[in-house]
């Protein structure tokens, strides 16, 4: 005769080790996802800084330049396009952070979408602003024929003009670059009051010291027009026209 408890202890006892297989498997699984996404977010979190050590945080300019390393990083490190739009705001000054987050906030799981709309939002700057390339250029060719005023005003314009990245990349060579561009009649004068033999490129660094040469030099332009035009008024005294 069957022994019906025995059955029902053994089948107790094998149903209660599959759901202690199950709860384990169950269990390892978890385990392994939340391990995966703590990767993951390790991983995300480069990236982030990672941009933001290679260009700093987006201020609204360069936006090509920026979306382009920004890309770089975060696919590089498997993120999704959803996790894209939704770190974003991560690497935004706060002066652009709002927008961008509204921005966001529409796209979310459309990487393609948010870029092109960052790309309408802010292009225009990238359009308008000057170029490292063309800003060197100018330098070589554009200031000549320009007096100290002109000069200074142009230089800065152009300079302003330049994404904030390019600017750090030119900063120590912002007095050379100017007086590279300086008209060949007062060069001379302007690297004589800019002259620094202690430096590597033999001019002074602080742009104040610039600033001062030129009022100098616009100075001692007045002062040269003043006695041209007096020597003129002399000469006209001296020999008056005959009628």
């Amino acid at each position: 005769m069957v022994d019906k408890g025995a059955n029902t202890e053994m089948a107790n006892k094998g149903f209660n080790e599959e759901m202690a297989s199950f709860m384990m498997t169950m269990m390892n699984r978890m385990l392994q996802e939340q391990s995966a996404m703590n990767r993951m977010e390790s991983e995300l979190t480069l990236a982030v800084q990672t941009v933001i050590e290679r260009i700093s945080k987006f201020n609204g300019e360069d936006v090509t330049r920026f979306l382009e390393v920004y890309e770089y990083e975060m696919a590089n490190r498997g993120a999704t396009g959803e996790q894209m739009v939704s770190r974003i705001n991560q690497v935004c000054t706060l002066d652009v952070r709002a927008r961008v987050t509204e921005l966001s906030e529409r796209f979310r799981e459309d990487w393609a979408g948010f870029r092109q709309a960052l790309l309408d939002e802010y292009m225009l700057d990238d359009r308008t602003r000057m170029s490292k390339k063309s800003f060197l250029e100018w330098t070589e060719k554009g200031g000549k024929g320009l007096s100290v005023s002109e000069l200074l005003r142009e230089f800065e314009k152009r300079y302003n003009e330049l994404s904030v990245r390019d600017r750090e990349l030119l900063q120590s060579e912002k007095v050379d670059l100017f007086v590279r561009a300086t008209d060949k009649s007062f060069r001379k004068d302007m690297t004589i009051l800019l002259e620094d033999r202690t430096s590597t490129t033999g001019l002074v660094s602080d742009w104040a010291e610039v600033l001062e040469a030129c009022r100098v030099l616009r100075k001692r332009a007045l002062r040269m027009e003043d006695g041209y035009d007096n020597r003129i008024k002399t000469t006209a005294r001296e020999h008056p026209k005959q009628e």
